[in-house]
C-alpha cells in the first residue's frame, strides 16, 4: 500500500510509506514530469511528455521517461489509461489533493505522531 492509498482511504501514512514516496519524487526529472502533467488540461502521452521536457532543455530518452512515469505510477501518484495503442498519464488529482491537505496539516500540527 502506498501513502497516496493510506492517506486516500483516510489512514495515516507509516514512516515507511511515506520516506518511499519522497524518495520517489525527489528526483529532478520525475519533478519536471509532475510539473508537466500539473499544468496539463488532459493526460498526455509519454512522447508529448518527452518533447516538454526537451523544450525545458531537460533532454531525457524516452526509455528514461517511461521508466520514471513508472515509478511515480508505483508510488501511487500517476495513473496510466491504455486507449488503443496509447498510454495516458495524469496525476491522481484527488489523491494527490489528499496527501497535499495531509502534509500541510502534518507541518502545521508538529506534534503529529507518525507510526512506523
Amino acid at each position: 500500500m502506498t501513502i497516496v492509498t493510506e492517506i486516500a482511504e483516510g489512514n495515516e501514512p507509516s514512516l515507511t510509506n511515506l520516506t518511499a514516496f519522497f524518495k520517489a519524487i525527489h528526483e529532478p526529472h520525475r519533478l519536471g514530469i509532475l510539473n508537466i502533467l500539473s499544468c496539463a488540461d488532459e493526460a498526455l502521452l509519454s512522447v508529448q511528455i518527452e518533447d516538454e521536457m526537451r523544450r525545458r532543455s531537460m533532454g531525457v530518452t524516452q526509455s528514461t521517461i517511461s521508466f520514471h512515469l513508472g515509478r511515480l505510477k508505483q508510488a501511487g501518484v500517476l495513473t496510466r489509461t491504455g486507449r488503443g495503442v496509447n498510454a495516458y498519464w495524469a496525476i491522481e488529482t484527488e489523491k494527490w489533493d489528499r496527501l497535499m491537505a495531509w502534509l500541510q496539516e502534518l507541518s502545521s500540527t508538529r506534534r503529529k505522531r507518525l507510526k512506523p
